[in-house]
């Protein structure tokens, strides 16, 4: 009964006990992931005992109420916002389509088809030329066309102008995301060839467990949990949906085995992998 009064005394410690239960139930890879493995537990528990020790560190010096409750609350509302709001916010979603590629318009010119005009051919006799008189009713004045005219008759045929529709993205390479150290993984990592022959890395259908800092790397061999050699590609767009990734020069992920990687910096720990074989 004592003990319970004591508790009752301090709110603050029915607070924590209350948020941790339903952290629990709301985000349970909070804790899957925090106790995956000894190091990332460790860095958890680390962060956990220097603000412990700050609060009261605070209390214990600081006797203005204003002053403690700003020295306590502001590296509280920190750490809440970097290790904790990521994973009991709502999972961003997007759904990208195929980068565009604009149809090529190709133009056929027709060659133009000149009138050549007449040839005459000089008299080779010295015999005097015969005047022919012209037919009843015909005008007698004879046009000259003027100095300088081009005598040829030109007609021009208009292009003919063909659109070519790019073909379809060709897809290469796909392989199913597994979820790691207590995290969700699910969807699909696929390799892209498009009208343009460039190469695409894209995410299809995911649904990758939230975190704080997450990154996208792209790693040789199959099921790699570590950046061993590995490229940097770009942050996690969103937890889920359909999403885009240009892939690095210098990594032909036609060739050979590849592992593609989701890594939380903050914690240094492997969310969600996929590889393509």
């Amino acid at each position: 009964m004592d003990q319970l009064s004591r508790l009752l005394r301090r709110p603050g410690l029915l607070i924590g006990a209350a948020a941790a239960i339903v952290l629990a139930i709301i985000a349970p890879e909070i804790y899957t992931g925090t106790f995956s493995d000894l190091d990332t537990a460790a860095r958890v528990g680390g962060v956990v005992v220097l603000l412990g020790a700050w609060v009261v560190g605070v209390k214990r010096i600081v006797d203005v109420p204003a002053v403690r409750a700003g020295l306590i609350g502001i590296p509280v509302a920190v750490v809440l916002a970097v290790l904790v709001w990521p994973y009991v916010r709502p999972a961003t979603e997007v759904d990208e389509a195929f980068p565009p590629v604009v149809a090529i318009a190709e133009t056929t010119i027709s060659p133009t088809s000149p009138t050549a005009p007449p040839t005459t051919v000089p008299p080779t006799t010295t015999s005097q030329p015969t005047t022919t008189a012209p037919p009843a009713g015909a005008d007698p004045t004879t046009t000259t066309p003027p100095a300088g005219a081009d005598p040829t008759t030109t007609t021009t045929t208009a292009a003919p102008t063909t659109t070519t529709v790019p073909p379809e993205p060709v897809e290469l390479r796909r392989s199913s995301f597994q979820g790691l150290t207590g995290h969700r993984g699910s969807g699909d990592a696929a390799v892209y060839r498009l009208a343009d022959q460039s190469l695409l890395l894209r995410f299809e259908d995911v649904d990758i467990g939230s975190g704080p800092a997450l990154e996208v790397y792209l790693v040789p061999g199959e099921d790699q949990r570590g950046l061993g050699g590995s490229t940097y590609v770009a942050p996690l767009t969103a937890e889920r949906g359909n999403q885009n990734y240009t892939i690095p020069s210098g990594v032909d992920l036609t060739d050979g085995t590849w592992t593609v990687l989701v890594w939380c910096e903050t914690f240094s720990v492997e969310v969600a992998n996929a590889t393509l074989a």
